[in-house]
């Protein structure tokens, strides 16, 4: 019972942390290749950033709609 509730929560959350991952790797490897200029990042460098922080911001409040949702079913079927 416990299980059937929190393995689809925690499913969410393992891609939601992948795609976070992903995100600081391409941050830092973006600082990175900027190696001659002291790891600044050009301006269309923090724009790309910043498209990725609100796409994973609106990622986060969609895990949390879900999770809510799925918390929902479970207490319905109790």
């Amino acid at each position: 019972m416990f299980e059937d509730v929190f393995l689809p929560i925690a499913i969410v959350g393992i891609i939601f942390g992948s795609f976070m991952i992903v995100a600081v790797t391409f941050i830092k490897a973006m600082a990175g290749k900027k190696g001659d200029q002291r790891g600044a990042l050009s301006e269309e460098d923090t724009e790309n950033i910043l498209t990725i922080m609100d796409g994973l911001q609106r990622m986060e409040k969609r895990v949390e709609s879900i999770e809510t949702i799925l918390s929902d079913h479970h207490h319905a079927q109790d």
